[in-house]
């Protein structure tokens, strides 16, 4: 779900820079795959926190899940920080690709900022792990229509009422995600928290490092495809 959701925020953002000319069109879509790529690994990382909540809630000792839901939580942040930290760096290497210097700045600073919402993104997908733990799937669907229903009200505001461009397009994505882990957090009374242990951490590391590395490999050959279009023009 978490996919499908960064994928039409995404795609939302593109159908309203469109109106902007190729050059924005072309920078949204060559920084927004690149932000997805930096963040997949993450992703299907932090999917072994479902598998072990499930599996500790199933055996009956509610105390581990608690321990499980934590440090999925603050992996999920520190994979989050990295995440934006690196995302600064790729964002001044985008013009070097790109077709046009002006279709290279877009893609920068619409990648910039997408990247600064990796935390929140993360911990998003965190908790929408725990709640398919605790067999709920009818929150994350709710988080899920309210994050895209928001992403899609301010890229009208910022974009076509504020003008902020491919950064107000960013910026409404961000706003989206903040809004999908808010609604889950509100849900995090049910589970709790427990303990940052690290047999737990080990645990979430054995499951999710091959899940991980596979979302990378999926992801990357269309970050690879996505490069060299790029290059191409607008």
């Amino acid at each position: 779900m978490s996919t499908l959701s960064y994928s039409v925020m995404t795609l939302v953002d593109t159908l309203f820079v469109g109106r902007l000319g190729p050059a924005a069109l072309a920078g949204v879509g060559l920084g927004g795959h690149a932000a997805f790529t930096l963040v997949c690994f993450a992703l299907g990382l932090l999917r072994g926190v479902k598998v072990l909540v499930s599996q500790a809630v199933g055996a009956g000792r509610r105390g581990e899940a608690r321990d499980h839901v934590s440090t999925g939580l603050a992996l999920a942040l520190v994979l989050g920080f990295g995440a934006a930290l690196l995302g600064q760096v790729v964002a001044d290497l985008l013009p070097r690709i790109a077709a046009t210097a002006a279709s290279g700045r877009a893609a920068a600073d619409y990648h910039a900022v997408r990247m600064l919402g990796s935390p929140v993104f993360l911990t998003y997908v965190a908790l929408r792990e725990v709640r398919y733990g605790l067999g709920d799937s009818r929150s994350p669907m709710i988080a899920t229509v309210l994050g895209n229903a928001v992403n899609v009200g301010l890229d009208a505001y910022f974009i076509l009422g504020l003008g902020w461009g491919v950064e107000g397009a960013a910026w409404a994505t961000v706003a989206g995600h903040t809004v999908e882990a808010t609604v889950l957090t509100i849900g995090l009374r049910e589970s709790g928290l427990g303990r940052l242990r690290l047999g737990s951490l080990r645990a979430l590391l054995r499951v999710g490092i091959p899940t991980g590395l596979q979302f990378l490999v999926e992801v990357g050959a269309f970050a690879l495809l996505a490069a060299m279009l790029a290059a191409l023009g607008e």
